[in-house]
């Protein structure tokens, strides 16, 4: 049986940093506001986990999870502005929705696993 660690690392190893961190990088370069590359970063980072890991999240809506990780990033918003280096800022950004979303996933694997669920 995987312990709590075990399947909070198994969530967050199904979210590929990279496309959350090219998704910001590409929506703050084509002129897009903060919000708006969040909520790109944050919708790359849904993608990558809910095609990664699929079969523990069954239930969980690719709307529903945007829209919860935004409702926990968007009051952190104004520190991210506050990051005077880009470079910094894209770092924190991708710690910041990778985090958010192991989080949300793994609450809700809580929640609606099955008694004989484990790790791939």
């Amino acid at each position: 049986m995987p312990t709590v660690d075990d399947q909070r690392k198994h969530f967050e190893a199904g979210i590929f940093r990279m496309r959350i961190d090219a998704a910001f990088f590409d929506s703050r370069r084509a002129g897009m506001n903060l919000e708006e590359a969040l909520r790109e970063a944050v919708g790359a980072g849904v993608l990558t986990l809910l095609c990664n890991r699929g079969a523990e999240l069954r239930g969980l809506r690719d709307k529903e999870l945007r829209e919860i990780a935004w409702k926990r990033i968007q009051p952190g918003a104004a520190a991210i502005a506050q990051v005077p280096n880009f470079s910094q800022q894209r770092r924190h950004v991708v710690a910041v929705v990778t985090r958010c979303l192991t989080d949300i996933a793994f609450e809700f694997w809580e929640v609606h696993r099955e008694p004989a669920a484990t790790i791939g």
